[in-house]
């Protein structure tokens, strides 16, 4: 798992990248790798995985809560320990959440938990903006609840009878965050993985600033779609970024210090 790689949809390649960007900058964070272009990490998505270490080093896990095992002392979600040549910790799925993401250096870093993260685990609304074809039929704002088949390309959600349609349209640009409605009314979320064109009408649009949400919908759950105008999603997003930078300042300076953040 790498940063995303935007500046390459006109040739057909989605940005990729993380599902959940917030916790992945807090990842690099904790490893202090933040600014080096080939750091890697595993998105587990509500998976179980037991790792070994043939090197002493640092873990750092942000994410969705998990349960993690291990004889070695301090070790914990959202946070960094530190492992030894030979050892194990073996991390199992949560119930809240989906993604958690996992990543080592062969640095040795004092153990750091974390007090809080951003928000974006729990997720009750999503705010949404006109999508291109918002006028060219009727769209009620509904709640859209997750279906058993979800992956990076997309997230499919269950049908809702009045979106069904019978418009037939080209294919046009599709961006990570739209939400894409096929002819018997299921929307299809697109996710970081997701196509570059598509010609299912796309009413809305996820603001940029509620993404990471997108990555910590399960199964089952059901989310509530609220509208706002371009302007609102803009200020957001600005309000988003400011906040996320306000938390990273702080831990970088709680990281070089005696105090946990």
């Amino acid at each position: 798992m790498k940063r995303p790689q935007p500046g390459l949809r006109h040739l057909g390649i989605p940005p990729s990248g993380p599902f959940d960007t917030e916790s992945f900058r807090i990842l690099e964070t904790l490893l202090h790798q933040g600014h080096i272009a080939d750091f890697e990490a595993l998105e587990l998505a509500n998976g179980s995985v037991e790792l070994e270490f043939t090197v002493p080093g640092t873990v750092a896990i942000v994410g969705a809560p998990v349960s993690v095992q291990s004889d070695l002392p301090d070790c914990a979600t959202n946070g960094r320990f530190p492992v030894t040549s030979g050892s194990s910790i073996r991390i199992t799925a949560g119930t809240t959440g989906l993604r958690t993401y996992v990543a080592f250096t062969p640095l040795l870093l004092r153990a750091t938990r974390l007090s809080r993260v951003p928000g974006s685990v729990e997720c009750r609304a999503i705010r949404v903006i006109p999508g291109p074809q918002f006028g060219a039929g009727d769209w009620p704002l509904e709640s859209l609840t997750v279906s058993q088949v979800q992956d990076r390309v997309g997230i499919r959600c269950q049908p809702i009878e009045s979106w069904a349609h019978h418009l037939e349209l080209p294919s046009e640009p599709a961006v990570f965050g739209a939400i894409q409605v096929t002819p018997n009314g299921t929307p299809i979320i697109l996710g970081p993985d997701g196509p570059t064109i598509g010609g299912y009408p796309k009413p809305y649009v996820v603001c940029q600033a509620d993404l990471p949400k997108l990555a910590h919908l399960r199964t089952g759950q059901t989310v509530r779609l609220e509208m706002i105008q371009l302007e609102t999603a803009r200020i957001a997003n600005i309000e988003s970024g400011q906040q996320m930078d306000k938390f990273i300042s702080e831990l970088e300076i709680a990281l070089t210090g005696d105090f946990q953040p």
